[in-house]
């Protein structure tokens, strides 16, 4: 969601008011985590604040992460009948009040099973930490695999600390820990530990690994020093780490059009760069990334070159510069229109540094899991669309789906 300034009390009652408690409210049609944001609204204009924030936690236990980076005027706003005759209820705000004023996170209960089970959850990231909750709730020794040195997954080396404080992902990441058998970090499933030693061990495995890492430019000079894809320098800025050419006063040029390229272009504009400028070989109106998130970018100082595609990478060991060429657009029927370079228009920009924010490649963990008895998946993993709340959504739909097979597996008797 876009920064916004938190509200008052006053201004949190007065906001809470203008919700029109609908007969089927879109709002909540529109939650992936299935929020009953009518309810939790109702009671913040109560005064009920507590009450508030334990309505958002009976259905997401990422409620404080998604108040801070939940693209609500995608989802939840978009349809809000309010804006039908003025504005839409601010429901992202209001959802970083409760929060916030509700006091100690309140998880709910879970009925406890009598047959319980050992379960292996591979990513600690909200998918599988949602899903690692609810069966570890339910009475089943739930043991989670991170690759990584620590949990959080995408939200935690891919979202700035200026949107999404560490301390609130690690404050919801540290109640769920309580609940489970173990966790163990610098663990890859694969290397540390053999798939089929899991599948022995476990009565059934929720991978929600993520995605591998980010897709490469395929033209020539790719490889020079001074190109990096955009989830190596996410990690690396967001952590940290060392290990990623430094963007500080350099013209950096982030080639992609989605959030992930967004977020980029504004980390290497918080790292120092002289210009950081976003290539996106379409248009405005085909540009995959949120609103919300272009108009931050624009508001922090990033520059946009659109409807232009990148050629070539030109240097010796390291790049200099970056050969472009303008495109059209060439409608497609049922598509977006396709971009066609214009011959003959090919120019050279100076560069310091390219960022490639394209997509990741397939986690490669995938490849040995898909198909396999007792095995489910959540998150990117499974597909997902890259936001908080549906990973949040999607970790809860696999725990249910494991424990219907426990169930179908009892009713065989195994």
């Amino acid at each position: 969601m876009a920064e916004e300034k938190k509200l008052s009390k006053e201004a949190a009652l007065l906001e809470a008011a203008n919700c029109l408690k609908c007969y089927k409210p879109p709002c909540q049609e529109d939650c992936p985590a299935g929020i009953d944001i009518p309810r939790f609204i109702y009671k913040i204009k109560t005064g009920d604040f507590k009450g508030a924030k334990r309505v958002l936690y009976e259905k997401n236990l990422f409620a404080a992460t998604c108040a801070a980076v939940c693209p609500v005027e995608e989802l939840c706003q978009e349809n809000c009948n309010k804006g039908q005759v003025s504005r839409a209820v601010s429901i992202g705000q209001l959802q970083a009040y409760a929060v916030e004023m509700g006091g100690e996170i309140e998880f709910p209960e879970e009925e406890k099973t009598k047959n319980p089970r050992k379960i292996a959850v591979i990513g600690a990231g909200p998918a599988g930490m949602t899903g690692a909750y609810r069966l570890a709730r339910a009475g089943h020794q739930v043991d989670v695999f991170e690759a990584q040195k620590g949990p959080g997954g995408t939200p935690f080396w891919g979202i700035p600390p200026w949107r999404l404080s560490r301390e609130t992902l690690e404050r919801e990441i540290k109640e769920i820990e309580k609940q489970l058998h173990s966790i163990k970090y610098n663990t890859r499933i694969g290397e540390d530990i053999q798939v089929e030693d899991l599948l022995n061990e476990y009565d059934a495995v929720l991978v929600s690994c993520g995605l591998g890492e980010g897709s490469a430019l395929r033209i020539k000079g790719a490889d020079l020093e001074g190109t990096v894809d955009a989830v190596t320098f996410l990690r690396a800025h967001n952590t940290d780490e060392n290990g990623v050419p430094s963007p500080e006063g350099k013209i950096v040029l982030i080639i992609g059009g989605g959030n992930t390229a967004m977020d980029a272009a504004m980390a290497a504009k918080e790292a120092g760069a002289e210009r950081s400028i976003v290539v996106y070989r379409r248009s405005w109106e085909e540009m995959p990334a949120w609103k919300a998130e272009i108009q931050k970018a624009q508001e922090r100082g990033v520059e946009f070159m659109l409807q232009t595609a990148p050629v070539e990478i030109l240097g010796e060991k390291k790049l200099e510069a970056i050969k472009l060429v303008p495109t059209r657009l060439v409608p497609e029927e049922g598509r977006r229109p396709r971009p066609v370079p214009i011959e003959g228009k090919e120019f050279d920009f100076p560069a310091g540094m390219v960022i490639t924010a394209l997509g990741q490649l397939e986690n490669p963990l995938l490849e040995k899991l898909e198909g396999r008895e007792k095995v489910f998946f959540a998150g990117d993993a499974a597909g997902g669309d890259a936001t908080v709340v549906q990973a949040v959504a999607e970790g809860k739909e696999a725990a249910g789906k494991i424990m219907a097979y426990f169930q179908e597996a009892k009713g065989r008797g195994v």
